[in-house]
């Protein structure tokens, strides 16, 4: 784990921050010297930051991204203890079996479930905490998409609108508060090895044919991502806004 204090004095508020990307990215994030509130809508797991050091530079917040007044509550949170927030990490997602259906067979309830995650969890959490970095004239806000957040295939119509909404609406934002020093930039992971992901990869031939179908070789690992949104986090990357960073093995290279 890196240690070079990239986001020292900053603090971060991490989505979906409980398993996968989100707990990776706030492992690092932590190495790295920020504050992280993570931020889940499941109980989080933080034996293992404790046994690192890390008991009293992390706050974890129960979160349904979806909803307007738990980001008030998380905001409370956040001023009861006098941190401003500095960085943004839109991360948590819904991704299940019925979300990977094609677009005749998405219900409309599944539909309006992942586009509430995936969608208006990201809006909600700009339009919560961009107010606050504007106050502090700083801040760096990385909205999680997708591959498919680019491109389409042949599977999960939900998933495809959702990611493309976050790509299209990060740009938006960037534009709107480049003049207040708010930078928003999108980071396009490709297939990566998580719980969420697990079951699927497990089917016969799925881990094969993502392995296949990726230039370098293999699946990637949250660690091969959480990296790159270091980098948009940190100040390394202050002329950096309105990006897409794709880290997907050169799958959207072909």
């Amino acid at each position: 784990m890196s240690n070079n204090n990239r986001l020292k004095g900053k603090t971060a508020l991490i989505t979906g921050a409980g398993s996968g990307l989100g707990y990776e990215t706030s492992k690092l994030f932590l190495s790295e010297g920020s504050f992280v509130f993570m931020c889940d809508i499941n109980p989080i797991d933080t034996s293992e930051l404790v046994e690192n050091g890390f008991a009293d530079k992390f706050i974890t917040v129960e979160l349904d991204v979806s909803d307007s007044l738990g980001w008030e509550k998380t905001l409370s949170i956040i001023n009861s203890s006098n941190k401003n927030i500095n960085v943004l990490v839109n991360n948590a997602a819904l991704s299940n079996p019925e979300t990977r259906w094609d677009l005749i067979n998405t219900s409309e309830e599944i539909w309006e479930l992942a586009m509430k995650v995936n969608s208006t969890g990201v809006f909600l959490g700009m339009k919560k905490i961009i107010p606050e970095m504007i106050k502090n004239k700083i801040g760096s806000v990385i909205n999680v998409s997708s591959i498919f957040g680019k491109v389409g295939s042949e599977m999960g119509a939900v998933y495809h609108a959702a990611k493309g909404s976050i790509t299209t609406l990060t740009k938006a934002a960037a534009i709107q508060y480049a003049s207040n020093n708010v930078r928003v930039n999108s980071v396009h992971p490709g297939f990566l090895e998580t719980n969420m992901t697990k079951k699927l990869h497990n089917k016969p031939g799925v881990r094969d044919k993502r392995n296949a179908s990726t230039p370098l070789g293999r699946i990637g690992e949250p660690i091969d991502v959480a990296y790159g949104i270091l980098y948009l986090a940190s100040d390394e990357s202050s002329w950096v806004t309105g990006s897409e960073l794709v880290i997907d093995g050169g799958y959207l290279a072909q």
